[in-house]
């Protein structure tokens, strides 16, 4: 899934920056912001010092 997510992200990001479409640079954006939440939670899962 984070490979997945990745790569949706950079599509994007090319497509805003090639079209200059502000919808696809928030889009982008957005999916960032899931993609860094998504490999913290993994992080955190792992590594939890709460434990």
């Amino acid at each position: 899934m984070s490979i997945g997510l990745s790569i949706i992200v950079s599509l994007a990001e090319y497509i805003g920056i090639r079209r200059k479409d502000p919808y696809y640079e928030a889009l982008a954006r957005r999916l960032t912001i899931a993609l860094v939440v998504f490999f913290c939670h993994r992080h955190c899962q792992w590594n939890c010092p709460c434990r």
